[in-house]
């Protein structure tokens, strides 16, 4: 009976864990950091919602690796050109979040690659 015990508590945890990382891979926000472009296009919503303006943005992680994302403003807003953008995003759920940052708020590694793309 312990013995059966043992090797099921095992079990949950090698299962527990294995989730664990699953989860993590496919959820954890990663930071992506860029600049405001020119407005790619425009969405309009039904009834009385605000249109959805999106934008393609060349942004850059604490690493220095770079990734082109899509980021639709939220009610109807307009971003400013040239402003510096921090964008959470997920493997599963692409863009999560955004936020407008000043520049120096950008990691290192992405102001390098951010000053070369410009």
């Amino acid at each position: 009976m312990k013995k059966r015990t043992i090797i099921i508590l095992a079990v949950l945890v090698v299962l527990g864990a294995i989730g664990g990382i699953w989860y993590h891979h496919n959820y954890a926000r990663i930071f992506y950091y860029g600049q405001v472009g020119k407005l790619e296009r425009t969405e309009n919503s039904p009834g009385n919602n605000p249109d959805v303006h999106y934008y393609l943005i060349k942004a850059y992680n604490d690493k220095g690796q770079g990734k082109t994302l899509e980021v639709g403003s939220v009610d109807g807003k307009y971003f400013v050109k040239g402003h510096y953008i921090k964008i959470g995003y997920s493997r599963s759920k692409n863009v999560v979040d955004y936020e407008g940052i000043p520049y120096s708020q950008v990691p290192k590694a992405a102001k390098e690659k951010l000053n070369h793309s410009n």
